[in-house]
């Protein structure tokens, strides 16, 4: 099969948000990787009834059995490729003979002298349009340097960049702006201006070097390949190959023998049960179970799978799709990217995480293409992983990461880390937009996020937010709104140099690029006063603690020029020198939220019935966390992360779960649990089957999160849930 099947990321690159601590995590020991292998016959004739799949398309399918929720239960997975081998050998991706050119491009062409003509390769007018009316337009050469044999490009280039600086008067409607020289041989590209082509014809040959090397801009080598035979087809009007055929599907116990000695026979629902015989059949069938039956959970199609892991310890996977679609030729490429977990509750497959993200064909700016890289690390003490998503441009100037965003797992599903911590908007005076002043409208509004206010709580280091002032922002201030009150007791402020923005892009500047300075001395105000603190000289973490705990809608960041101690009454200036070009700038801002959170490797969620893991510390008597497992739920977990590593003894437990008008008896209630800490030590439990607080004393430990992990119950006498309603510390 091809190398699109499954990239198994099961050790993700894992790190600390605050820097405090840092690990990586790996897979148990007992646990080994598993492998794609192909089904039997009988395994895809029982999974496919319609389908008649012969011996030679078995080569088509892989297989793997996977626990993807961490219940000790394998789950199948089927992928199929529908596109033939032969086929795909024969293509290559080259560039053909070029496409037949229009008039404006032969008149390009024909203003060249004859002897250029030879080492034309390609003409190409690209035209930026903006409110339907053509704004200007560029010329792209393709010219191969074997067939002009000059001595050097760069002459070649300043001898057609003079010869069409000649024919300015055939050109003056078109509303040129730039010409780029691509060499074909090894993508070496070259942008100059048009207007400076004019100007060529009246210097000599020296002079004419010099102000090339000052005018031009060589940019990045592109990868390109030229096909000898002229009958291939370019490799953009190929047929898309089909998407991969996904089979998620779930294994059954084998049914109990009758009393006359026979079998149960298989329920009349095709997809409630598969009476699929033994997998052993086939020699590469791998650790199968020899009898059983499988549910679909889901059918999907993809151009890419992957299985990643959602969990520090690797304990519950997700099915990763990727999915490209385009309607037409001209139309941008829309990419799909969805994250799938299965759900007990509902014996299905439930998507927790969607991107989309549109690459290439922009109108405001040619050939420009935009992709998103999916990433799943730790940046929380929180036992779930995070998505970091990083965003990247292309186009003729530029090509690099503009913005990042992590998404954070919250209540069943991954949303943004703003909506995560209940930001509302980000505000800041003013902030540094001139980043790039010969970039395109469009690269630059993407080269804007990279100095976006929103980045001092984007959770990440690299990304920073610029001040508009110049002498080091002096003044500028930003501002964090949230949609409530939230209970604060201090701030971690990070002003660390960021790789990405110092230097910003050089290429796209003209002359030096101001530099980025960390901000010195800032003042937070609140609605109970304001504060002033020293930030460190060189950039760095400052944790900054309030006098006492407070509850605030907002925090305001202003940067100043002095600092004046209130012990010693001192004062500290910063001088500025008045020739200096410079910009402040902060890097990460993190609010310390005085409150507990809480999650669990599954909850129920039903319509009508939502029992989320946020409710075990509402302090409510009638809202309680239910695991969403259709069994009792032993190994199912409730997880308590604290605001900072405090020493504890004992918790407060109300056990069990009860609706109005109902008792607390009709559900399951925990009876033996095993207490983890963030240190890695265990303890056991036993929780009395009351529903009325309880203190479970333990060793004494100083620890930052308490994970409460069912190992028995009490039974209910209807329900098939085992619920908490508190825990707290």
């Amino acid at each position: 099969m091809t190398q699109r099947f499954l990239r198994f990321l099961f050790t993700p690159l894992l790190f600390g948000l605050l820097g405090w601590t840092a690990g990586a995590f790996h897979l148990p020991v007992a646990q080994a990787k598993p492998t794609m292998q192909v089904p039997s016959a009988a395994l895809l004739k029982a999974l496919f009834p319609q389908r008649k799949i012969s011996a030679a398309q078995l080569q088509q399918f892989k297989s793997i059995l996977i626990d993807l929720n961490g219940d000790k239960k394998e789950e199948l997975i089927v992928v199929e490729d529908p596109n033939p081998r032969n086929k795909q050998k024969k293509k290559k991706a080259c560039l053909c003979k070029a496409p037949k050119a229009d008039k404006r491009e032969k008149q390009v062409a024909r203003a060249l002298t004859s002897s250029q003509r030879k080492a034309l390769y390609k003409v190409q007018l690209i035209t930026v349009k903006k409110r339907k009316r053509v704004r200007r337009r560029h010329i792209k050469i393709w010219w191969e340097t074997d067939k002009g044999q000059p001595s050097d490009p760069k002459a070649w280039m300043i001898a057609a960049c003079k010869q069409l600086g000649r024919k300015r008067r055939r050109f003056r409607r078109w509303r040129l702006y730039n010409i780029t020289f691509v060499q074909a041989d090894n993508g070496q590209t070259t942008t100059i201006r048009w207007r400076y082509c004019q100007r060529f014809r009246r210097y000599r040959t020296s002079t004419a070097k010099r102000r090339w090397r000052r005018w031009a801009r060589p940019d990045l080598p592109i990868t390109i390949k030229t096909c000898p035979c002229p009958k291939k087809k370019n490799l953009a009007y190929l047929k898309p190959t089909k998407p991969l055929r996904v089979t998620v599907a779930r294994i059954l116990p084998a049914p109990k023998p009758a009393k006359d000695g026979g079998t149960t026979p298989p329920p009349k629902r095709r997809d409630s049960g598969l009476a699929i015989p033994s997998l052993n059949d086939s020699p590469s069938a791998g650790n199968a179970p020899a009898t059983g039956r499988y549910r679909i959970m889901g059918r999907y199609k993809a151009d890419n799978v992957q299985i990643t892991p959602l969990t520090r310890t690797p304990q519950i996977y997700a099915l990763q799709l990727e999915r490209t679609k385009q309607t037409n030729r001209n139309s941008a490429r829309i990419t799909v990217e969805s994250f799938y977990v299965f759900d007990q509750g509902n014996g299905k497959m439930k998507k927790v995480f969607s991107l989309k993200t549109a690459v290439g064909n922009d109108p405001d700016d040619p050939g420009a293409r935009q992709w998103v890289d999916l990433q799943v690390r730790n940046m929380d003490a929180d036992h779930w992983l995070e998505i970091v998503a990083d965003i990247y441009y292309e186009n003729i100037q530029f090509s690099g990461l503009v913005a990042r965003r992590m998404f954070k797992w919250h209540n069943g599903k991954f949303v943004a880390l703003n909506s995560y911590r209940n930001i509302a908007r980000v505000r800041a005076s003013s902030t540094w937009k001139r980043l790039a002043p010969r970039a395109s409208g469009r690269l630059l509004r993407q080269l804007r996020q990279r100095a976006n206010a929103v980045n001092v709580v984007d959770g990440f280091r690299n990304t920073v937010w610029v001040g508009g002032k110049k002498k080091r922002s002096i003044n500028d201030w930003v501002r964090i709104e949230w949609t409530r009150r939230v209970p604060l007791f201090g701030v971690a402020v990070i002003t660390s140099p960021s790789r990405q923005v110092n230097p910003v892009v050089r290429n796209l500047w003209r002359g030096k690029p101001p530099q980025l300075k960390p901000a010195r001395f800032v003042r937070i105000q609140t609605v109970k006063g304001q504060m002033d603190a020293p930030l460190p000289e060189g950039g760095g973490i400052r944790l900054i603690r309030f006098p006492q705990k407070i509850m605030t809608r907002y925090l305001r960041f202003q940067i100043l020029n002095q600092y004046t101690d209130p012990k010693t009454r001192k004062r500290q200036s910063l001088n500025v020198p008045d020739k200096e070009r410079s910009r402040g700038f902060v890097a990460e801002i993190i609010p310390l939220v005085n409150e507990v959170r809480y999650t669990a490797s599954s909850f129920e969620d039903r319509p009508g019935t939502q029992r989320i893991p946020s409710y075990a510390g509402d302090r409510r008597g009638n809202t309680a966390w239910a695991e969403g497992r259709t069994d009792s739920g032993l190994g199912e977990w409730l997880q308590m992360i604290l605001p900072t590593p405090q020493t504890l003894q004992q918790i407060t437990v109300v056990n069990g779960c009860r609706n109005l008008g109902e008792k607390y008896i009709l559900n399951h209630r925990v009876k033996g649990a095993r207490l983890t800490f963030s240190d890695g030590s265990s303890q056991e439990v036993v929780l009395k089957d009351i529903h009325k607080p309880q203190v479970v004393k333990f060793r004494s430990v100083r620890t930052r999160s308490v994970r409460l992990t069912i190992t028995s119950i009490y039974k209910g006498k209807l329900g098939h849930t085992t619920c908490l309603t508190e825990m707290r510390p």
